[in-house]
């Protein structure tokens, strides 16, 4: 289990993730950081200086995803079921599975809309109408709390067997003469129920066949 923090700003709060991180023997990722691996975030750390100094480092989550099998991207801002990048589930309805991340963005403005996109799930956790956002180390508490007292319960399907489900399905948008936006949403909406399935190998190869059966019959009919 990885936590990956994006842009965060303050050397306190490195300090206490990297505890956390150790408490629930998590390793820490860190996106273009602002907060620094110094004796101030140390201090925080206690006796998880390791955890930091142990820390990879990215410049973007596209490069995260390289290495990381499931982001799960956490936000205090939602939307309605229209706006299909920010539609969320609840911290019980994710599911652990090996080599996951919890992504968490900035103290000031949390994760920005390309970032969330970036993201598999979207996570929040509810708080009061009256003040909404957590502190970043509380929610990461949460998050590491509620997915450490669940074991894991499959393999999830490799990113490229994922991707290529993804990308049929876009293939199947066009050759069925969906516009550009609506390609766009439908497009995010299809990755957002895939991710949402935690297909296994299995699951995953069975998708991608029968999407690729389709479009091939689609686009024979066309001929």
């Amino acid at each position: 289990m990885y936590v990956v923090l994006v842009g965060i700003e303050y050397e306190g709060n490195l300090g206490m993730i990297a505890r956390l991180c150790e408490n629930f023997d998590a390793k820490l990722i860190l996106v273009n950081p602002k907060a620094k691996i110094n004796a101030e975030s140390k201090k925080w750390a206690r006796h998880a200086a390791k955890v930091l100094e142990n820390a990879k480092i990215y410049d973007n989550l596209d490069d995260v995803k390289r290495d990381v099998k499931l982001l799960v991207g956490t936000s205090s801002e939602t939307a309605n079921q229209y706006n299909v990048n920010r539609s969320f589930i609840l911290p019980h309805e994710v599911k652990r599975v090996s080599n996951m991340g919890l992504v968490f963005g900035r103290e000031s403005i949390g994760l920005k809309n390309e970032e969330i996109n970036a993201c598999d799930i979207l996570v929040t956790i509810p708080t009061s109408k009256k003040y909404e956002s957590l502190n970043i180390s509380n929610a990461v508490a949460i998050m590491l709390y509620e997915l450490n007292r669940r074991s894991v319960k499959k393999q999830l399907a490799s990113r490229v067997l994922r991707d290529k489900a993804l990308q049929f399905w876009e293939e199947l948008l066009v050759e069925t003469n969906h516009t550009k936006d609506k390609i766009r949403i439908q497009k995010t909406m299809f990755k957002r129920v895939i991710e949402k399935a935690n297909l296994n190998e299995r699951e995953g190869h069975g998708v991608t066949g029968i999407l690729s059966k389709i479009l091939k019959r689609i686009k024979n009919l066309k001929q």
